[in-house]
């Protein structure tokens, strides 16, 4: 029987990895949108650069501030999603996954 506290850490531990991959989907959603909405060249409307496999499209500066924020949650939240687990599962002794010794 393992202790409260271990299944409380795994609760919240699968909650914020279900979180973190919900920002990446929307990082790499919001992405997509930008793409497809984008201006070949620089406009008025559009004056703000985002970079697609080495060729600038251009999309308005909020936009470009909106996916800036959802690429730096998600450059932040993975590698700190994946150091949680491993110091749970390997640090602390909390087993991510009940099924497996």
């Amino acid at each position: 029987m393992e202790p409260e506290w271990h299944r409380t850490a795994r609760k919240m531990f699968t909650a914020a990895f279900v979180i973190v991959w919900l920002e990446a989907v929307s990082c790499f959603g919001f992405f997509m949108i930008l793409s497809r909405d984008a201006s070949p060249v620089a406009t008025s409307a559009a004056p703000a650069a985002i970079i697609n496999h080495g060729h600038a499209l251009y999309v308005a500066v909020w936009r470009k501030r909106l996916y800036d924020a959802l690429l730096t949650a998600m450059m932040i939240g993975i590698p700190s999603i994946m150091a949680a687990g491993w110091i749970l599962h390997y640090g602390v002794g909390v087993k991510i996954f009940d099924g497996r010794r």
